[in-house]
């Protein structure tokens, strides 16, 4: 009867575990048995994983320290409350004073809770030439300088975040170099979604589409009933255009409209909606009118440059400087709105109403004036 117990290179094992590791392959190398692992590869990928954790908090930034005396450095946000996904203007501002420079971050895809949707929107003013680096700006030699960054970014859920603290590196005019931080700032983001209205409607059901060919057919037949009809007056209208007396149109106020077409504008709610543009867009229709009217000139697909050109040439009186000022701050404060995305307060809304009522006004006594002129030559002659 055989012993379960055998001799496998000078030691005892049992025939059904595994053999261990006590011989060698042809090469030299040492084999394993199955099941077993080599202990001085565990011990190496031990060392590796704590050499890299060292290299790695060699590499980390300096801790920031507060900024040097005489930099002050400022962040903002605007809006500081906005709705999921509206847009959010940050301005970094770093003061210096002379000889000192600044390099100001660059963000990447995401800060924090932050999506950036522009790393660095309106850079502050380029360094004069033969000063600084890329991505440096340096104060001019002998004079403090002021330093500005703007960075776009959006929040995609609601709720209070903190804008994080950003890197600066300053480097005095000794060439130390100091890390500083921008204080953090906290936006609120409310949802899109009203208290009327907190749920998401149901898809509409699929609509029916018709053959095109029926579409083609019955178009061909409102346009043949439209072209007879069309032809039908025409001859009608040449038949008894002698007869028929021409009736005076009266004269419309264009003013009139205007106050009328603002008001309207005004009931309609739409700053209470939150459809900003939307208002800008009409309120600046309606007063790029009332001038064309006030003043005689052409304001049709013109900007705001050229308006203001054209009113300087106005004969024979040239607005007052103080009408000229309430024009130029009224179209380009809707320029803002329309073309730079800005969102104004309800103050700035306020202005704007106000201007515009204004300038509806200075335009309607300007044109009162020749009729008053001419009803008193009348009455002296």
């Amino acid at each position: 009867m055989s012993s379960p117990d055998r001799e496998v290179g000078g030691e005892s094992t049992h025939e059904n575990r595994a053999p261990k590791v006590r011989h060698r392959n042809g090469d030299g190398r040492l084999a394993y048995g199955p099941g077993e692992f080599p202990m001085h590869m565990l011990r190496m990928a031990a060392v590796m994983l704590v050499f890299a954790s060292t290299v790695a908090s060699s590499q980390q930034m300096p801790a920031s320290q507060p900024p040097p005396p005489g930099v002050d450095i400022t962040i903002d946000a605007q809006p500081r409350t906005a709705t999921v996904g509206d847009p959010i203007r940050v301005e970094l501002t770093v003061s210096l004073p002379r000889g000192f420079q600044a390099k100001l971050p660059e963000l990447k895809d995401q800060v924090g809770d932050f999506s950036v949707l522009e790393p660095q929107a309106s850079p502050g003013p380029p360094p004069a030439p033969g000063r600084g680096t890329a991505g440096k700006v340096e104060s001019a030699a002998g004079s403090p300088g002021t330093r500005r960054a703007s960075y776009i970014v959006a929040l995609f859920r609601p709720g209070s975040f903190e804008f994080p603290s950003l890197p600066i590196s300053i480097r005095d005019a000794s060439g130390k170099e100091f890390f500083a931080a921008s204080p953090a700032i906290r936006v609120e983001i409310r949802s899109v979604l009203t208290g009327k209205d907190e749920k998401l409607k149901d898809l509409k059901k699929q609509a029916e589409i018709e053959d095109p060919a029926r579409w083609l057919y019955r178009l061909g037949i409102v346009l043949l009933i439209l072209t007879l009809a069309l032809l039908g007056w025409l001859l009608w209208r040449k038949r008894h255009k002698s007869a028929l007396p021409r009736a005076a149109v009266p004269g419309l106020d264009p003013y009139a409209l205007a106050e009328a077409d603002l008001r309207d504008l005004m009931g309609r709610g739409l700053l209470e909606r939150g459809f900003v543009k939307q208002f800008y867009v009409g309120i600046s229709e309606i007063v790029k009118r009332v001038l064309e009217a006030g003043y005689q000139i052409s304001t049709s697909e013109k900007t705001t440059t050229e308006i203001m050109e054209g009113l300087l040439q106005v004969s024979p009186h040239v607005p007052t400087g103080a009408e000229l000022g309430r024009i130029e701050s009224f179209l380009s404060g809707c320029d803002l709105v329309k073309f730079a995305k800005y969102l104004p307060s309800v103050p700035e809304n306020d202005v704007i109403i106000q201007d515009a009522f204004a300038i509806l006004e200075a335009c309607r006594k300007r044109s009162d004036v020749p009729a008053v002129q001419a009803t008193a030559t009348a009455e002296a002659g």
